[in-house]
């Protein structure tokens, strides 16, 4: 077990480690080491002190704290490193790098504002990453994480090289700077400056999901990639991006295997879900998805709507509500009058908007925005009706006869 420097003085006594608030990182990096490969690392409630990022030979970007597949067992062979590193007593989480020991409970792993100055702009950062590729599974629970800001590329979990990961209860945030206010100066992070990275191509059958996790204020709030990625409850807020989809590179494995969102959120961000290259074909089902539209936000961020790389390169299933805050006043109302795609984009993707009736009057149905080849029953009509042009609203009669 890990104390930080402002623990209680029950959990310095417990712990195995204590932290100094200064270069926190090496401590938990040495703790981490001495596992070899296998067990489970605490952290007791407190802020952990990040100052450092160490530099890497092979061109992969700067850690703060890295785990390798080096694992050996009692007869000397090697083995899968299985690791948990799970945060103890973390029912709230703080942010700030030096909190006071009252009103606060949590454990947060703070990048200090005098390690983020010293960074270079045109660097890449992780704070958590694997340094050898494969043979890595790490359970990471409980656990906040804060960047002082925005605009510099510092990846929180990197999780590109892991074999597999399960994520619990887990909070990031890379600002403090933007509000939930439709009058807001939205303070946008750079794309470089990820919240959650996914892992690279296949996890042979082991976990990846991901359940109740936040992230805040970034540049891209999640990277989802890799094969049988399951997300359930995550979270994105005021990111330039919320989610993209396969947006890293793919250096080796494949990208095939589905991937799945249940009950996720997208909220006042600058862009919409963008979905990168696809080859493989992978599948996707995201499953109730919601977005809340800040119109100072979507503009100060770019104002794409959803967007394919490749138009027509994703299929699979998606639901979804957009809740509309600005043009319309402060409401907190799910809109059927907001589109999701971008012209051209999602055609494959069987998409629906949760909100918009599947049985309506034409007047109703011409307030909707429609998705490519949704189908209708307009009761003024008395037809079934099946969308060929989203984007200029232009719907056909279903008709024909029934075969089998």
């Amino acid at each position: 077990m890990l104390a930080a420097s402002n623990s209680s003085d029950g959990d310095k006594a417990a712990a195995d480690y204590v932290c100094t608030g200064h270069n926190d990182e090496r401590t938990i990096q040495k703790a981490i080491d001495e596992l070899g490969g296998y067990g489970e690392l605490r952290l007791l409630s407190g802020v952990y002190r990040i100052d450092s990022f160490t530099p890497t030979e092979d061109g992969t970007p700067a850690y703060a704290i890295g785990l390798s597949g080096q694992g050996k067992s009692h007869n000397g062979k090697d083995f899968p490193v299985r690791i948990m590193i799970r945060g103890v007593d973390s029912s709230f989480f703080g942010f700030s790098t030096e909190p006071k020991n009252d009103n606060f409970n949590g454990v947060t792993l703070a990048v200090s504002q005098e390690c983020y100055d010293s960074l270079n702009e045109k660097a890449e950062y992780s704070v958590i990453r694997c340094l050898t590729y494969r043979d890595v599974h790490l359970d990471f629970e409980g656990i906040a994480m804060n960047l002082p800001d925005n605009q510099k590329a510092i990846c929180c979990f990197d999780g590109s090289r892991f074999e597999s990961i399960r994520m619990k209860d887990c909070y990031f945030q890379a600002s403090n700077k933007n509000e939930y206010n439709k009058d807001a100066v939205p303070h946008m992070g750079v794309l470089g400056c990820v919240g959650v990275r996914g892992v690279q191509g296949a996890n042979n059958s082991f976990k990846f999901d991901l359940f109740q996790v936040a992230c805040l204020s970034f540049g891209v709030g999640f990277q989802v990639g890799g094969e049988h990625y399951y997300g359930c409850y995550l979270s994105s807020v005021f990111c330039t991006y919320g989610f993209t989809f396969n947006s890293y590179p793919m250096t080796s494995g494949v990208w095939v295997h589905p991937i799945t969102l249940v009950n996720c959120c997208d909220e006042a961000p600058g862009n919409y879900p963008f979905f990168g290259d696809n080859p493989g074909h992978q599948p996707i089902d995201i499953i109730n998805f919601n977005m809340e539209h800040y119109c100072n936000y979507f503009e100060a961020g770019g104002a794409h709507y959803a967007e394919e790389k490749v138009p027509g390169q994703w299929t699979g299933t998606f639901d979804y509500s957009i809740m509309s805050r600005g043009e319309d006043g402060y409401v907190l109302t799910n809109s059927p009058k907001k589109k999701f795609w971008a012209a051209g984009h999602g055609l494959n993707l069987r998409t629906k908007d949760n909100t918009q009736k599947q049985i309506c009057s034409s007047e109703e149905r011409r307030t909707y925005e429609p998705n490519f080849l949704q189908v209708i029953y307009d009761t003024t009509l008395q037809k079934l009706l099946i969308c060929i042009d989203p984007v200029n609203k232009k719907w056909q009669v279903v008709e024909g006869d029934v075969i089998e």
